[in-house]
Parts: C-alpha cells; structure tokens; sequence
C-alpha cells in the first residue's frame, strides 16, 4: 500500500536526498514564501515609484504654468521632499528584494532546479509537475534588473538632494 504512493527516483547522492516539502528543510513552502515576499515587494516598487513620478511630475508642471518666479519655498521643498521620500523608499525596496532574492529564494529554488537537471523523477508525469514547478516560480533575470535599477535609483537619489540643497539655498537667498 506504502508503495504506491511513492514517486520513483534515481540513485545518486542528491536524487536519493531530494524530497519535495518534507521536514525539517520544507523546500517547496519556503520557496513559496520567498517568491510571494519578493513579488510583493516588486508590486509595491511599482505602485510607490509609479506614484511618486506622477506626482512629482503635476507639480513640476504646476512650476512651469504657474511660472517659476511666483515658487515659494515651502512648495519647492514639498516637491522635492516627495520625490526624496519616494526615490527612498524605491531604494529600500529593490534592496529589500535583491536581499531576499540572493538569501531566501536562491537556495530554496537551486534544490528544485538541480532536482530537474539531474533528472531525480523518472516517472514522465511527475517529472512533469517539478519541471512546470521550476519553470513556474522563477524570476528568470529579475536579480540583475533589479541591480541596475537599485543603482540607477541611488544615483538618481544622490543627484537629487545635490540639486535639491543646491536650489533650495537658492530660493532662500532670493526670497
């Protein structure tokens, strides 16, 4: 009766280790974990930078139909507190993601991938399952997009509060 049930694997040392969600490692709800954790917060990025560009851009407009002479300096540092604020908080984020990406998920998602490699399953249909498993969780080169991105914002963030202390010491002694 036990037999039935049992998935057929090969015999080498890692196929003979594999097991799919079983204690004390549970391989497959932490990779679940892991990928859930990192697209949340890649939705989040998007909805924060998406918000902060929006705004930042109808108060930039604002400046130019209301004519850059009539800028007090309290809506100048509103508009470049917002566009600060956001371009931090999309830093701490794809951080956040390349963090959990390199430490949570990697790992987890290798021991599916060597699994598949290795060809551990011999039974067609349920080699099947862990080939549609792996090709399902993976973020494919969302690690390195995420990278050229999280420097594009730290520069961004840098070149910004460069301007923004440069403009605002400008307003103040104009005002």
């Amino acid at each position: 009766m036990i037999n039935r049930r049992r998935i057929l694997t090969k015999t080498s040392a890692f196929c003979d280790g594999f097991r799919f969600n079983t204690a004390p490692q549970h391989q497959a709800q932490a990779l679940l974990n892991a990928f859930d954790s990192i697209w949340s917060l890649v939705k989040w990025l998007g909805i924060v930078s998406t918000s902060t560009a929006v705004l930042s851009v109808m108060m930039v407009l604002l400046v130019i139909l209301d004519g850059h002479t009539r800028t007090t300096q309290t809506y100048m540092t509103v508009l470049y507190s917002v566009c600060l604020v956001g371009l931090f908080c999309s830093v701490v984020m794809m951080w956040k993601a390349r963090y959990l990406m390199q430490n949570d998920y990697n790992a987890t998602y290798a021991h599916f991938t060597q699994a598949v490699n290795d060809q551990c399953i011999t039974n067609p249909q349920w080699e099947n399952v862990l080939t549609t498993w792996v090709n399902h969780t993976s973020f494919g080169g969302l690690d390195s997009q995420l990278l050229y991105l999280l420097v594009l914002f730290v520069v961004f963030l840098v070149v910004a509060v460069v301007f923004a202390i440069w403009s605002l010491m400008k307003l103040a002694r104009r005002n």
